[in-house]
This record gives C-alpha cells, structure tokens and sequence, in this order.
C-alpha cells in the first residue's frame, strides 16, 4: 500500500464507517469503507467545495452499490427499484471532506459518516 505526500504531509487510507439515515433500508448502518490514498490525495488538491462533492459522490455510490448488491443476493429484488429512487437523494451534509479524512474524535461520532436519504 503506498502513501501519498501533499505539502509535506504523508496520506495513508482511512477507514471510515458508514451509516443509512432511512427507514426503509436502515440495516444499513455499519458498512465499512476506506478512502484510498489516491482519492484523499485527488480531494485535497480540490478546492473545499469541490473535494467534499467529490468525496460525497464516492461515498454515497458506494453505499448505493452496496446495498444493491445485498439486496440481490439476498434476492429482495422488491426493493430494488426503491434503493435506485432514495439514492437520487443520497448526501452528506454537516461534515467537510477534511473532517472525514482528519475526524476529531472529540467532535465527531468516531469515524462513522451519516448518508442522509430525505433532505
């Protein structure tokens, strides 16, 4: 596994956990995740904006393709069509690409980020 260095800094991946904020698929709410070097690399060259757009985008897919996934071999294809609608709305919001990458443990709930579905 390799690091990246910006500015002096060197970047090793993070591990993050996500969680659900929906009724209907609220099981969801312990899925592992880890931001590669790479990709905190290409967010922190982002302007702030940018970088957590970004980093939302790979996060919520990530989820959506999760859960599909599940749903599939679990064979609740039922749900399916409702994931693909609730994930239209998939975000993040409250967080900044930073404070995902660096959380402050203090603050925040640990690492886990909260995919919100009904904003």
């Amino acid at each position: 596994m390799m690091d990246h260095t910006i500015n002096n800094r060197t970047h090793s991946p993070v591990t993050i956990i996500l969680s659900v904020s929906c009724n209907i698929f609220h099981e969801y709410s312990n899925i592992p995740f880890t931001i590669e070097s790479e990709m905190i690399r290409e967010i922190l060259k982002m302007p702030a904006r940018e970088g957590m757009n970004k980093l939302s985008q790979y996060i919520c897919t990530h989820v959506l393709l999760t859960i599909h996934d599940d749903l599939e071999v679990k064979r609740e294809f039922h749900k399916i069509r409702t994931l693909v609608e609730k994930s239209q709305l998939f975000h993040i919001h409250g967080r900044t690409a930073k404070d995902i990458i660096y959380p402050n443990r203090e603050t925040h709930d640990g690492q886990v980020v909260f995919v919100c579905t009904h904003c």
